[in-house]
C-alpha cells in the first residue's frame, strides 16, 4: 500500500491504527507512507501492533509514532514491535518511541544533516546510542551485529520523486532481520 499527500480535512495520517475502542494487533507491513500534512504511521492509541518493512519520507510530523496509549499500560501489556523498516527526513521525527514500545531493531532513521532524529517519550536523542541508552537499553541498538539498527542514508533512488528503489550500495541491502519475523521477501 502507498499513502500519500493526505492534505485534505481529515487528519493528515497515512497509516491510523485506531483506538481503544477500535483494538489493535494490526500487522503492518510492505507499506510507503510519504508527504502526508501529519504522521506517516500512528497508532492512535492503538496497542500490540507489528511494522514490519515499511518506509516513512517526508511526512510534515513523525514518521512511526508509537507515542501514546488511551489507557495505562507498559510493555508487557501494550506492546508494539518495529522491524525492518527505514524512516527518513520525516520534519517532527523518524520514530517516536515509548515504554510500551517492546521490539525495534534492523531499522534504518535518518535525517540529512540531522543524523537518526528519534525521540524516546517525546524527547529527540542526537544518535542511535543515546535512544538505546533512554530506551534502558533495549530499543534500536546501533551495536547488536545482525540486529543492529543504522543512522545512515538509506539511499533511495529517488525520494523526491517517490522512487524508493535502493540505489547500489545502499546500507538498507542485506542489513534486515535474519530470521524475516514478517516471512516477506524485499
Amino acid at each position: 500500500n502507498i499513502s500519500y499527500a493526505q492534505l485534505g480535512p481529515g487528519d493528515g495520517n497515512g497509516f491510523k491504527l485506531g483506538g481503544s475502542t477500535t483494538g489493535g494487533y494490526n500487522i503492518v507491513k510492505q507499506n510507503i507512507s510519504y508527504g502526508n500534512s501529519s504522521r506517516g504511521y500512528d497508532t492512535n492509541g492503538s496497542w500490540g501492533n507489528l511494522y514490519y518493512n515499511n518506509v516513512a519520507y517526508n511526512n510534515t510530523r513523525f514518521g512511526f509514532e508509537d507515542g501514546y496509549r488511551d489507557f495505562t499500560c507498559d510493555v508487557k501489556t501494550c506492546p508494539s514491535t518495529f522491524i525492518n523498516n527505514i524512516g527518513y527526513n520525516n520534519a517532527s521525527g523518524n520514530f517516536s518511541a515509548n515504554i510500551w514500545t517492546a521490539v525495534s531493531h534492523n531499522n534504518i532513521w535518518y535525517s540529512d544533516g540531522k543524523g537518526p532524529e528519534v525521540l524516546y517519550k517525546y524527547s529527540k536523542k542526537t544518535s542511535l546510542s543515546a535512544f538505546y541508552a533512554a530506551s534502558g537499553n533495549r530499543l534500536d541498538n546501533p551495536n547488536a551485529g545482525d540486529l543492529s539498527s543504522l543512522e545512515m542514508n538509506p539511499m533511495f533512488t529517488n525520494a523526491p520523486g517517490a522512487l524508493f528503489a535502493l540505489l547500489t550500495g545502499s546500507p538498507a541491502i542485506n542489513t534486515g532481520d535474519p530470521s524475516n519475523p514478517a516471512q516477506t521477501t524485499i
